[in-house]
């Protein structure tokens, strides 16, 4: 490469944005410590596009910045690789949701987020209307109602992953908009729920397949795999996700007691 183009290069810092034009070609000397450990470029051209400013945290994965400042620099936050994979994983996952449950008979069906308000388990966040003033649009908690309504008008199997809306004080495993995979199902009974549940986290962990070594040994994962394979009642459902929790845990993982028991009590 040459000398002026060194130069040039030698004075790029972190976060330059930079275009570069030259002959991919083999490393002589090649490492396993960088994805393209096999390659180099002969540049021939070097562009400077955008210069940056020294970022208030480094970019790089595993973090140790703190979480207020990585919420208010959030779009720096979003660009580092361990954070991109888990947006990524999520895009996967929703749409293992929407193939599986497509295959065993749902329709995705959107409900309104404009609504009236109904009473639920928590306060509803309200939108005042301009064309009826005094009047108020509530957003949704869950679209519990519109569901039930599908049900009447014969739509047997709903699927929707659904944003909702709590106006309730924070706490550890609460927050005020979330999103949840809402379904609902008519004519069937409870071991009927539990073996589609099953089946999609199954399906899940299958395609999980690779990561669950980082969390179980060999017996747990046999265990994990049988357990969720199988069909039938809720406290299998519920000792799978408290094994696979006390595995979690141990690697340094949180867990609150809700979500010890899935959301499950003995009298839901």
């Amino acid at each position: 490469t040459d000398k002026a183009i060194f130069e040039k290069a030698a004075s790029l810092r972190a976060e330059y944005v930079i275009a570069a034009t030259g002959l991919v070609r083999e490393r002589e000397s090649k490492t396993n410590k960088i994805a393209t450990g096999d390659i180099e470029v002969y540049v021939t051209e070097l562009r400077l596009l955008a210069k940056a400013e020294t970022p208030p945290f480094e970019i790089v994965e595993n973090s140790n910045a703190n979480d207020m400042l990585r919420l208010k620099y959030r779009y720096l936050d979003l660009r580092r690789p361990d954070m991109q994979r888990t947006i990524a994983l999520r895009h996967k996952i929703v749409k293992i949701c929407r193939d599986y449950f497509d295959d065993n008979g749902f329709l995705e069906i959107e409900t309104p987020i404009l609504t009236k308000s109904t009473p639920e388990g928590a306060r509803d966040y309200l939108v005042p209307s301009r064309v009826h003033p005094g009047k108020f649009y509530a957003l949704p908690q869950s679209p519990q109602q519109y569901k039930q309504l599908l049900m009447l008008s014969g739509f047997d199997r709903y699927i929707q992953i659904a944003r909702c809306f709590r106006d309730e004080d924070l706490r550890y495993d609460r927050q005020p908009e979330f999103t949840q995979i809402d379904l609902e199902m008519s004519f069937v009974n409870e071991d009927d729920v539990m073996s589609v549940q099953e089946g999609f986290l199954k399906r899940v962990f299958d395609f999980l397949d690779y990561m669950l070594p980082l969390y179980c040994d060999q017996e747990h994962k046999s265990q994990l795999g049988i357990a969720i394979g199988c069909t039938g009642g809720r406290h299998r459902s519920v000792a799978v996700a408290n094994t696979l929790t006390d595995r979690l845990m141990q690697q340094g993982f949180e867990a609150g007691s809700a979500h010890r028991d899935c959301g499950l009590n003995k009298d839901a």
